[in-house]
């Protein structure tokens, strides 16, 4: 799930995407996994993070593992 994205106009440009993970072991897998593959320069790790939301009709507060994603314009729609 993307939470935010600050994007400029142009594809080469950078983008920060800010996402969440359920917990650590998958924030640094999809950490990994984005800077393995080319889709991010970088990848930080905050958390954790405490979530409120709503699911399936409930209000859930949960910790979670928040990543900021360094990329590209033109790389977004793969990431």
């Amino acid at each position: 799930m993307i939470v935010a994205v600050v994007s400029p106009a142009e594809p080469t440009e950078a983008l920060v995407v800010l996402t969440t993970c359920p917990d650590e072991p998958v924030a640094i897998r999809i950490a990994r996994d984005l800077v393995e593959s080319g889709l991010a320069a970088c990848v930080s790790r905050v958390g954790p993070v405490h979530s409120t939301y709503r699911w399936q009709g409930a209000i859930q507060d949960e910790p979670e593992v928040l990543l900021v994603i360094k990329t590209v314009a033109a790389r977004y729609a793969e990431l």
